[in-house]
């Protein structure tokens, strides 16, 4: 995973949408580029808050999984975000045959004024 939507968010923040696009690096040409998840059967978030507790949020296909981008929106009230600190999220794709864990993204979460 190495693009994501993680700048801005605040303390007990709900109705935001955590949203990473999974890419892959093409040797050949240099670059980074989506990676087809469509083969995927399940798609989550495994959040780290930052007394070390695990979250994992079941993350849907933000059209049908070929562009690389996973989404999930927070609910109201939802406390995953009720920890000032460093946040990690990775992305676990798996299916019959497959298991596929992304990197880390890192990101810090505030207190609002």
């Amino acid at each position: 995973m190495t693009e994501s939507n993680f700048e801005f968010i605040y303390k007990d923040a709900y109705g935001y949408q955590l949203r990473a696009t999974i890419q892959t690096f093409n040797e050949t040409t240099k670059e980074w580029k989506a990676a087809d998840i469509s083969g995927f059967s399940t798609q989550q978030f495994k959040i780290e808050k930052p007394d070390r507790t695990d979250v994992v949020l079941d993350a849907d296909f933000e059209t049908d999984g070929i562009d690389g981008v996973l989404v999930y929106t927070l609910p109201l009230n939802s406390t995953l975000f009720d920890q000032v600190g460093w946040y990690q999220m990775q992305a676990l794709l798996s299916n019959a045959t497959q298991y596929f864990p992304t990197s880390k993204v890192g990101f810090t979460i505030d207190d609002p004024l």
